[in-house]
């Protein structure tokens, strides 16, 4: 019966999932996990425990795409077929069975291509909307640990209560959650290397569990006058802290909102350290944007 009601709660999951509502599907994930601790997450958004044997001969179908198909690569090890599609996400899934095992959303327009790295733990995607984007995938043969279920349900903030209701965690229960799963950042497994990546401030934290360049470091490479509104977005994304970030945002979405981005100038500057570096890129970002008064203004302070 365990098996069955964890099974129940996998396919609601991948339902919240398909319908956009991650942090539902994480309350199901974590309810299944309770009921079956080592049974595989099928719909888990990149934590995959695929358990599949090696293939030998597939005849499968990979059925769940609302759009066309426009890429389709086998992992490096055979057991997982990832797919790109028209409908603005990949999915993942076992090719021995086409069992769906990750779906990855965030792409806002079709994706044309989508592949894996040569050791498999990491998926590319290129898009229309003009972004390419990295995920982290756990490898095969890796079942979650006990406090997984906690993990899920706070990277998602909410729980299935007793009567069967999703509710939301107040911010005590969700720090009381954190402060229990930071006992396990360290620990030598694949899901410890995801938490610790997630549990991270963003001046630490690389821009995937297996990186070493840090999301403060990644959006401070993309901040400069030529970048476009996507580029921007992506760097806030990364690092919404950094001291030339609402200058960039100003630049790059703005510039027929004139209220808008002169707020975002003011805001940055009203707050922009005395370095003169920093103070010299916001002038270049100033005379980009045709306020030469205000960049010779910014240069003289830093001076």
């Amino acid at each position: 019966m365990l098996e069955e009601a964890a099974r129940s709660d996998r396919l609601v999951a991948q339902e919240k999932l398909q319908g956009e509502h991650d942090p539902d599907a994480l309350a199901y994930l974590a309810r299944a996990n309770r009921y079956v601790p080592k049974s595989s997450l099928s719909a888990e958004i990149a934590l995959p425990d695929v358990l599949s044997p090696p293939i030998a001969h597939s005849q499968a179908t990979f059925q769940g795409h609302t759009g066309a198909v426009n890429s389709a690569v086998f992992s490096p090890d055979g057991r997982r077929v990832l797919t790109g599609s028209a409908d603005n996400t990949v999915r993942l899934w076992e090719a021995e069975s086409g069992e769906l095992l990750a779906t990855f959303q965030g792409h806002t327009g079709e994706v044309n291509s989508a592949v894996f790295n040569p050791d498999g733990r990491r998926v590319l995607t290129a898009s229309g909307d003009k972004t390419a984007r990295l995920w982290p995938v756990l490898p095969v043969g890796v079942p979650p640990p006990d406090w997984c279920a906690d993990f899920l349900v706070w990277l998602g903030g909410k729980r299935i209560a007793p009567d069967g209701r999703i509710e939301a965690l107040s911010e005590d229960e969700l720090l009381k959650l954190k402060v229990g799963l930071r006992v396990h950042m360290h620990e030598d497994t694949e899901y410890a290397r995801l938490l610790r990546w997630r549990l991270l401030s963003p001046h630490e934290r690389p821009v995937d569990p297996y990186d070493t360049t840090t999301q403060e470091q990644a959006a401070d490479l993309i901040i400069r006058p030529e970048m476009n509104e996507y580029e921007a977005e992506h760097a806030y994304d990364l690092d919404p802290w950094h001291p030339l970030i609402h200058l960039a945002l100003a630049l790059a979405g703005f510039e027929e909102d004139l209220v808008s981005a002169d707020f975002l100038r003011r805001y940055s500057l009203d707050r922009l350290p005395n370095d003169p570096k920093l103070r010299q890129r916001a002038a270049e970002f100033l005379r980009k944007q045709g306020k030469e008064d205000l960049a010779r203004e910014v240069e003289t302070q830093g001076q």
